[in-house]
């Protein structure tokens, strides 16, 4: 989730550098700074949840390249490279180049994405096998970035751009697309199945159905449209959206995790 908001900041601040004058204008130092913060939280949880934190230095000292871990180190490290030379252009009022702006939509949607590789290397947990998951990733940052950008536009005294909230709406509605993809329609064994039962009708149902739907696709979705046709303010509403569509990511992912574990291995 961290990662996510991470990544999505950058990828969709750099997406809107390419946006047509007058319609939207690139989020510059804000995007960074979220960026830059929320993907040091991330490596700080990552290297915490180690049982020897000590030992985090051998993926670069001793790398396992057929290890995703290490292939996501590397990523993370390239992406914050990126995100602080975007943050020092915007700091020094240098204008987003078109290259810098590519690499940061790259490399954010690979550090949103790798973690459905490293996922799929569990091989003991069918459920986070999906062919899904890295894409669902880039989709889920795509969402977390744009609700983090119209938050932080309202904040700042601003008014989020009518682009910034489509692409919110729209990467709501698609995440729930490929949830609905992933829990429902038929999957490749006992396990997987199992799985997708525990997170809809398991113990963490309540947090599934109420947490990441009701607040986080169906509330989105409501206060943005009440946006749009002028009942709401259009900032108040695409801060709420925003808002309301990343915490309900929060309660997906935890839901989504424990899903997966709770097939037993044996």
């Amino acid at each position: 989730w961290t990662k996510s908001i991470s990544s999505g900041s950058l990828g969709v601040a750099a997406a809107f550098a390419f946006a047509p004058v007058g319609q939207a204008e690139p989020f510059g130092l804000f995007a960074a700074i979220v960026a830059i913060l929320f993907i040091a939280v991330t490596g700080i949880l990552l290297i915490a949840d180690l049982k020897r934190p000590e030992r985090f230095l051998f993926i670069f000292l001793k790398p396992n390249f057929r290890s995703w871990l290490v292939w996501g180190a590397y990523i993370i490290a390239v992406f914050g490279l990126l995100a602080t030379l975007w943050g020092g252009a915007a700091l020094l009022g240098i204008g987003m180049s078109a290259p810098l702006a590519i690499a940061a939509i790259l490399a954010a949607a690979a550090a949103a994405s790798y973690s459905g590789f490293l996922f799929g290397q569990a091989e003991g947990r069918d459920f986070w096998q999906s062919p899904l998951l890295p894409l669902h990733l880039v989709v889920q940052a795509a969402v977390a970035g744009a609700g983090v950008l119209a938050i932080g536009a309202v904040a700042l005294g601003g008014t989020p751009p009518p682009p910034l909230v489509a692409a919110l709406a729209a990467g709501v509605a698609l995440h729930l697309i490929v949830v609905a993809a992933e829990l429902w329609t038929p999957h490749a064994d006992r396990d997987a199945a199992t799985a997708a039962g525990a997170m809809t009708k398991g113990p963490d149902a309540p947090l599934f159905w109420y947490g990441a739907i009701a607040l986080g696709v169906v509330v989105p979705l409501a206060v943005l449209a009440l946006g749009a046709a002028g009942m709401l303010p259009a900032a108040a509403a695409a801060a709420a959206g925003g808002a309301t569509a990343t915490a309900g990511l929060l309660a997906y992912e935890h839901s989504w995790i424990r899903a997966g574990q709770a097939p037993p291995l044996s």
